[in-house]
């Protein structure tokens, strides 16, 4: 994935994949992006969004989840913006404002992100960790306003205020316990629609020797990152005019005439399904969509935001977005036919076929209109399908799962954005042969270095 991510986005991936033992380019393409999240802050703007983030990898224990978080923390560090970078242990709400109080860019590096969706749906869960939750939330919708912290009785609420906060969350999470908190309509709604879901499928990649010896960034990289800080050549350094208590001083990136037009086909695209199951999850997805442009665009240094920047941020949140309705979809039902649903799931992942009487007899505890309904609307979504067979001599159905490939070919199909979206394939194969690592002139695009 990250060969095709633009500019500092895919370098500092690379450069991941490079420090890795196990090397995992989605989790890497994830922890680059955060990070770079965190780099671009809260200065860079294209239609009122900023390029604030919460990714959130999922990957089994050993996948190699932590070398993300350690290079992006190391990089901001090296990079002279420490200060940027936040707990990796979140234990009020209280706490994290008053980070954001320090700084108003912090990048907070959580592992074990799914046991605080879990506290915030666990009925056992204290009050302080609900809130931890409810604040993340707000904050991703206060990027580009003014957040108010909670008001307490002794008037330590104007303490609390945020102008601007870039709250950005890199949180990584093992399957078993971020599944396990889908629990309801509240964590999808609430939570993932706010969530870049980065999901590594596989298992441990074979080891390798690091062509990086180190988690230190090499000094091209460093001088990037410090070049996207000042906001380039010739805008003046405002990048330590970081302030909880000011307005962040801002850069546009207008869209271009050929992004716009994408921009809009985007809008097309999600519509139909804003009309489905979980709309929530793609209501914010064309938001999403223009913060990842943000980030991409601002990490190679351009004026404005190109249509290869916002293909390769489209791409990427079709993906994520569709992984995560694939997600809930098989795990979150708030309705007797849903959890019907779920229960003939279940039955086909154990047997791999069934037919209608080991149906009726999976789901024996639901009415059979209800049975009836469920499988239908299992077969309507495409999660199920239905095949003829013979069996002692009479024609039945046999029901089972639809595949990865299947379910691939259908979401690709009615999410694409053809013709908008093949005519950028030029540009992007051009992009991905330049040289990755640019330097600055006085110009606010980057270029490629002088070879002897």
């Amino acid at each position: 994935m990250h060969q095709d991510a633009p500019g500092l986005v895919g370098d500092v991936a690379k450069w991941i994949d490079a420090c890795a033992v196990h090397p995992a380019p989605v989790l890497s393409t994830a922890a680059a992006l955060a990070c770079c999240s965190a780099i671009v802050g809260r200065r860079y703007t294209c239609q009122g969004a900023r390029g604030v983030l919460y990714v959130v990898a999922v990957a089994k224990s050993g996948v190699g989840k932590d070398v993300g978080r350690r290079c992006a923390t190391n990089l901001l560090e090296k990079a002279g913006i420490g200060e940027r970078v936040g707990t990796d242990d979140v234990a009020s709400a209280a706490g994290l404002v008053k980070r954001l109080r320090t700084c108003p860019v912090q990048f907070f590096p959580l592992d074990e992100f799914g046991r605080l969706i879990e506290a915030f749906t666990s009925k056992s869960a204290g009050n302080h960790e609900r809130q931890i939750i409810t604040t993340l939330m707000k904050l991703w919708s206060s990027c580009g306003d003014t957040y108010y912290g909670k008001a307490y009785a002794d008037s330590k609420a104007a303490s609390l205020k945020v102008e601007n906060p870039a709250c950005v969350v890199y949180g990584t999470t093992t399957p078993d316990v971020f599944y396990r908190a889908l629990r309801g309509s509240d964590v999808v709604d609430g939570v993932l629609s706010r969530v870049l879901l980065v999901e590594c499928d596989h298992g441990q990649a074979l080891a390798v020797d690091p062509t990086s010896r180190s988690t230190d960034p090499p000094a091209a990289l460093i001088e990037r990152v410090q070049a996207v800080v000042r906001g380039g050549v010739g805008r003046g350094n405002l990048g330590r005019v970081d302030t909880a208590d000011l307005r962040a001083p801002t850069i546009d990136l207008p869209l271009t005439a050929a992004a716009r037009d994408g921009y809009q086909r985007i809008g097309l695209a999600i519509r139909p399904r804003l009309d489905g199951p979980f709309p929530d999850l793609w209501v914010r997805a064309r938001e999403q969509a223009l913060r990842v442009a943000v980030v991409v665009a601002a990490g190679c240094l351009s004026a404005v935001v190109e249509v290869e920047h916002l293909t390769w941020a489209w791409q990427f949140v079709r993906w994520s977005v569709t992984r995560s309705h694939a997600a809930v979809t098989e795990r979150v039902a708030d309705t007797e036919e849903g959890r019907c649903a779920l229960a003939i799931l279940a039955l086909l992942d154990k047997r791999g076929t069934a037919g209608r009487g080991e149906i009726t007899r999976a789901g024996w505890r639901f009415e059979a209109r209800i049975r009836r309904d469920a499988l239908a609307g299992l077969l309507d979504g495409g999660r199920v399908i239905g095949e003829a067979a013979h069996a002692r001599g009479r024609a039945i159905t046999l029901y089972r799962r639809t595949t990865t490939e299947e379910i691939a070919e259908s979401e690709a199909d009615s999410l694409a954005l053809s013709p908008w979206e093949t005519t950028v394939g030029s540009v992007l194969a051009t992009a991905r042969a330049t040289a990755p690592i640019w330097t600055t002139t006085d110009s606010h695009k980057p270029v490629a270095p002088q070879t002897s």
